[in-house]
């Protein structure tokens, strides 16, 4: 998915606070708030996976405009 990619941009395989807060400049509470929506398994990151299913689900509009504007 090549949104998740512009997102992860260590190439870990997940999305953390600060790739959200680089990217979209924007405050560290803001990008942990973004992180905190969709990370369904708790472990402070966002997997493809819950990625997917954010724009699958379209639950968060926001959100989902944000991350869709790098597609």
């Amino acid at each position: 998915m090549r949104v998740f990619k512009s997102f992860d941009t260590d190439a870990d395989g997940r999305i953390s606070a600060s790739e959200i807060q680089k990217l979209r400049m924007c405050t560290t509470t803001e990008a942990k708030e973004m992180v905190a929506v969709v990370d369904t398994d708790g472990d402070g990151f966002i997997s493809i996976e819950e990625f997917g299913a954010l724009l699958d689900d379209g639950e968060s509009d926001a959100l989902r405009t944000a991350f869709e504007e790098y597609d």
